[in-house]
């Protein structure tokens, strides 16, 4: 009896513990440790957000960060914050919210690799209220290539060797004995950057890293909030021209009590010159090489004063950064005869000279220079001719040819005690004399100019009386499929016909007509600007320009026939960027874009580029015809296919009133079917616009 009760209990003990394990919850072993999840920590200080690794920044990372704005610009999408421990790049979900630097701000966000420093992304920005910008990290400007200050605010000191406007700011290039750095200025007024040229300045800003289109590291700039932040230290010397003369020879050398950080002045004859880009003078001590973007064109035995700074490191005699202005007229100068060991020796650097050689390679192309490779002895040379000053005909010059060449010389820059090379620049196509053509091709020719047109006139004679009996052979064939065929090439004629007039039609709907559209709406912010912010005209006026210039260039293209450079997919998001930017700042700052760049990386060049003649319609209709408050434009990864969307709040409108007359929409479909994409477009009366394309992904794990 007692056995048969253990044997019942055990019977109904054990299913009901194997029951309880197993479905009572959380309470289950395994069930338990998958459950527990560590929390991330919330980052409240910007230095925590920067000790992030890749890796761990990737994870998103709550943070909340309260400090104060260093810079902030809605156009560039640039935002920088700086709290007591130091400064992070902060990317906004809302970029309409205006805010200045000085500004005491909260971000609420979570945390990204960033491009070089982690950062902050999806963030939203609180201004509390006014306050100040923090005390600058001092440093020399040649430490920030070790990258340890990205984001920071820091001050740095130096001498200003350029100052032009781009893009509305004020570029600099600052310089501090042989370090240069690049430096922009948000907000000044017209006219204050020639007050700064070859002046000695401190410019506080913030450090931000500077890549290539692909995303690869090339240096790093400054991003300063305006002229309050820059104080000259020392104003620029006397006038550049008013400087005491200096000689060729004497550029070599620091003098007693000089200062190598501002301009020099030398004078000197022309001897070559390519505008904007090089030039070279002569002086009875040597020859002078200066660099200048100044395009005012100068005739060779002109005599020119040079004002610029001095490049000691090169060794010749080099000026950069320099302006010219003419002095007198004289005849040109006549070539020195040199030799490859006097060049290699150092006796004419920069100086016009002439040799004898042989050609090696002739005319090999680049986009602004005519090459040549040249032997003389055992040394070989190149020589370059600037397409601006005209073309040598390469037929002329065959290898092995000897001929006399006059040009600059320059010897490879660095230490040009060791060096082993040299080249010539070449003023004109003269300068390079035919002496003696390569031996035996000029018989060769002679040759192959009897024997070719007499062999091709046989061989011609003969194909015309064997395609005369060919011809009466076939007429009567052909003449006979010719009623049938010229009934369906018509119709085939026709249906190309109407199909490129459509093609056509929707390419300059598309693109041309909503460039000069969005070329309107610059012209209107141009009109608001002259009453409320007349300093700003000028800038905006250049954008207009420019876009003018980008229309001519288009309807060029157009004419003679010429496609777009085709868009690649992780391109796409600065194009739809630039769409939005070409409607100036009133209308730009209703725009977002949500575009996941993994989603725009899977995007061929074919579907980029129909999307963003789609994306630039609709960001047409959106501001004329839908009177939005905001417009989203997005991007972003679905079941097998990815989704582009442009939704706003406009006054909406019903898409069954849409005539065949309203091409847009229709254009819209047209590029949709081009791409296998389903569209579609929800919209009524007062509820906005919703334009939809799902264009299909194919699995890569799919067989073809």
């Amino acid at each position: 009896m007692v056995r048969r009760v253990i044997n019942l209990l055990h019977g109904f003990f054990l299913p009901a513990v194997l029951f309880w394990i197993t479905f009572a919850p959380g309470k289950a072993l395994g069930q338990e440790s998958s459950e527990v999840v560590t929390p991330l920590n919330v980052l409240t200080q910007a230095v925590q957000v920067l000790n992030l690794s890749p890796g761990e920044a990737r994870r998103n990372y709550p943070v909340r960060v309260r400090g104060v704005v260093t810079f902030f610009e809605q156009r560039t999408e640039l935002c920088f914050v700086h709290d007591e421990t130091s400064g992070v790049y902060v990317y906004l979900k809302n970029w309409a919210r205006p805010a200045r630097a000085g500004d005491v701000v909260e971000i609420t966000g979570t945390s990204s690799d960033g491009t070089f420093s982690s950062s902050i992304k999806q963030a939203e920005l609180k201004v509390i209220g006014p306050g100040r910008l923090p005390a600058p990290k001092v440093i020399a400007i040649e430490e920030l290539s070790a990258g340890r200050d990205d984001c920071r605010w820091i001050q740095v000191e130096g001498v200003v060797r350029r100052a032009v406007e781009n893009w509305g700011h004020l570029l600099l290039d600052l310089v501090a004995g042989p370090s240069r750095l690049k430096v922009r200025i948000l907000e000044r007024e017209p006219g204050q950057e020639n007050s700064l040229l070859d002046a000695k300045v401190r410019i506080a800003g913030v450090v931000s890293s500077s890549h290539d289109r692909l995303k690869r590291l090339d240096g790093f700039h400054l991003l300063v909030p305006g002229m309050a932040q820059v104080t000259t230290l020392e104003p620029a010397p006397d006038a550049p021209f008013a400087r005491a003369q200096r000689t060729s020879q004497s550029l070599k050398m620091k003098l007693p009590g000089e200062e190598l950080d501002h301009r020099v002045r030398v004078r000197g004859t022309v001897t070559m010159h390519w505008p904007g880009k090089l030039l070279f003078i002569q002086d009875a001590s040597g020859g002078v090489q200066v660099r200048s973007e100044q395009n005012s064109p100068l005739a060779l035995g002109e005599v020119v004063d040079v004002a610029g700074y001095a490049i000691l490191e090169e060794g010749a005699s080099t000026v950069g950064d320099a302006i010219f202005r003419s002095v007198a007229k004289a005849e040109p100068l006549r070539p020195a005869v040199a030799t490859a060991g006097e060049i290699l020796g150092g006796a004419f650097d920069h100086k016009l000279v002439r040799l004898e050689a042989w050609i090696v390679a002739s005319g090999e192309e680049s986009t602004e220079v005519q090459r040549f490779s040249l032997r003389t002895g055992n040394q070989m040379f190149q020589a370059y001719l600037p397409k601006t000053q005209g073309a040598v005909r390469s037929s002329r010059f065959l290898p092995n040819s000897h001929v006399q060449i006059s040009g600059i010389c320059a010897r490879a820059a660095g230490d040009l005690a060791s060096s082993s090379s040299f080249s010539l620049w070449l003023r004109s196509p003269q300068d390079l004399v035919l002496l003696e053509q390569s031996p035996g091709s000029a018989s060769d020719g002679l040759n192959w100019m009897i024997w070719v047109p007499g062999i091709a006139m046989v061989l011609a004679f003969g194909w015309v009386l064997w395609l005369r009996n060919s011809v009466e052979r076939k007429a009567e064939a052909l003449r006979l499929r010719e009623v049938s065929l010229a009934e369906r090439q018509g119709e085939r004629e026709l249906r190309k016909t109407l199909e490129e007039r459509e093609r056509i039609a929707r390419d300059l709907h598309d693109s041309i007509i909503q460039s000069i559209y969005a070329v309107g709406l610059n012209l209107e912010n141009c009109k608001r600007l002259v009453t409320e912010k007349p300093g700003q005209v000028e800038g905006q006026l250049a954008k207009v320009r420019a876009d003018l210039n980008g229309v001519i260039r288009d309807v060029r293209n157009f004419i003679l026939g010429l496609e777009s450079e085709a868009l690649k997919g992780q391109e796409f998001k600065t194009a739809l960027k630039s769409i939005v930017l070409t409607l100036g700042e009133p209308h730009a700052l209703r725009f977002s874009l949500q575009i996941d760049p993994l989603a725009a990386e899977e995007l061929t060049s074919h579907q980029a580029t129909q999307l963003l003649h789609i994306a630039r319609e609709a960001v047409s209709n959106s501001v004329r015809h839908a009177r939005a408050e905001r417009t989203v434009l997005s991007l972003q990864h679905g079941e097998g296919q990815i989704r582009f969307e442009v939704r706003d709040n406009g006054v909406g409108f019903d898409p069954g009133t849409v005539g065949a007359e309203q091409r847009g929409l229709r254009n819209m479909a047209a590029r949709a079917r081009e791409l296998g994409a389903a569209f579609s477009v929800v919209s009524q009366s007062s509820q906005g616009t919703r334009i939809v394309l799902d264009i299909p992904v194919k699995n890569p794990h799919e067989s073809a």
